[in-house]
């Protein structure tokens, strides 16, 4: 997990320099749904700092790398601020965070973040855009 973590964050620091995000596996408390697996919290520093569930490393591979591709994209938008963001990846940004993130992803990694039947972020066999149902 921590490789995969670092070989992305090297990639969105191509994008954004100044990015500074942590790893932290949270308690399993912090995720009371089902797909809850992975949360980005922005800090009073201008840091960012990624959680993960206890389960998320059970996960197959594709949906790991498509959770941390999205989570990343939101502390890149924290980093940035909305404003900017939409300056440096396009005004054509989606208005709702969740779906913004995805967009961030796929302009990164040039690869579009899919939602499987249970809403979990995958790279393989999903639905796109982000389902309303999960919040946008």
């Amino acid at each position: 997990m921590n490789r995969r973590f670092d070989r992305l964050l090297k990639d969105a620091r191509q994008y954004v320099p100044e990015l500074e995000v942590t790893l932290h596996v949270g308690e399993a408390q912090e995720f009371p749904k089902q797909r809850d697996y992975a949360y980005c919290e922005h800090c009073m520093d201008n840091t960012s700092e990624i959680y993960v569930s206890p389960g998320f490393e059970d996960l197959p591979p594709i949906k790991q790398e498509a959770l941390l591709r999205h989570e990343l994209a939101h502390a890149i938008e924290f980093a940035l601020g909305t404003k900017r963001a939409h300056h440096e990846f396009g005004p054509m940004l989606a208005r709702t965070p969740e779906r913004r993130a995805d967009q961030i992803a796929e302009l990164i990694w040039d690869e579009p973040i899919l939602y499987d039947e249970e809403g979990i972020q995958t790279l393989d066999q999903g639905h796109y855009p982000r389902p309303a149902r999960l919040g946008l």
